[in-house]
């Protein structure tokens, strides 16, 4: 099991940041990581149109959206997550 810090360590933010994302909060460090801004990922959190997001990712923003739909917002948290322990943002 990992703990906040290993997360934290992975995806190359503090703590304080994973906790928030976790709480469905996108911090200033997390949204540099993607080179979005902090309300275009929270728009896909809050089910908003994730434009920014979908072009990042290369996937159509209403593709993107419908996902949102079905992942629920703990889902969303989940996309953010793994893209960041992934590596699949520029930061990296």
């Amino acid at each position: 099991m990992m703990s906040y810090y290993d997360i934290a360590e992975n995806a190359k933010v503090s703590q304080y940041d994973i906790k928030s994302l976790l709480d469905g909060d996108i911090t200033q460090e997390v949204a540099e990581r993607f080179t979005l801004t902090r309300s275009d990922l929270q728009q896909f959190i809050r089910e908003e149109s994730p434009y920014e997001l979908g072009h990042l990712l290369g996937i159509a923003p209403s593709e993107l959206l419908t996902l949102r739909r079905e992942f629920g917002k703990q889902g969303a948290v989940g996309l953010i997550l793994g893209l960041l322990l992934t590596a699949q943002v520029d930061g990296s």
